[in-house]
């Protein structure tokens, strides 16, 4: 939303995201939308007590080649209570904000990079939908770039260092085409 704002001042990475149209093309998922912010308010309420703290470790599967202190920082950030009640509230305001993001409509030239995470879909529907939106949502602006990121997960394009290797080249890229006033796609 932002960067439709101030399209003159920004780049625009859109890392695995996910498009406005997502529960018109996929119904399924405002069932998974709910149950996720249920399940959130539920770790909210456990958090309180601690238990949410001995049930994070097995979910972090992902983080297994971070050093011990940074695993062991993200399970603390992810056992209070206002971790889970920001989850919650962020998936309440989904549809509302995916509606805001949807009027926008194009970013004529805006630099953009869409990165896209091959691994983690629910059903081989989903995963074409996926493929589908984010080749979309690249041809929004008439500077982008769509990486796909073979083998990766949503959250390995942030956490998982042979991914996040390339979400970072990618912000590298994006930074020096905003800078320089050159077209990603040259």
């Amino acid at each position: 939303m932002f960067a439709g704002l101030y399209p003159d001042e920004v780049g625009m990475l859109l890392a695995d995201a996910t498009p406005v149209d997502l529960l018109q093309r996929l119904p399924e998922q405002a069932a998974a939308l709910t149950n996720a912010g249920q399940r959130a308010r539920t770790f909210q309420r456990l958090a309180s007590f601690g238990i949410v703290r001995l049930l994070i470790g097995s979910a972090l599967g992902e983080l297994d080649r971070f050093p011990a202190g940074a695993r062991d920082e993200i399970a603390a950030f992810e056992s209070v209570p206002g971790h889970w009640k920001a989850y919650a509230d962020e998936v309440d305001a989904l549809p509302e904000s995916m509606s805001q993001v949807g009027q926008l409509g194009g970013l004529g030239t805006l630099p953009l990079i869409v990165l896209s995470a091959t691994e983690g879909s629910g059903s081989p529907e989903e995963a074409r939908i996926k493929r589908e939106t984010h080749a979309e949502m690249a041809a929004i602006s008439s500077d982008s770039r769509q990486i796909v990121v073979e083998g990766a997960t949503h959250t390995g394009l942030a956490v998982n260092p042979d991914h996040a290797s390339t979400t970072s080249a990618a912000i590298r890229q994006l930074v020096d085409a905003v800078r320089m006033g050159r077209l990603l796609s040259t």
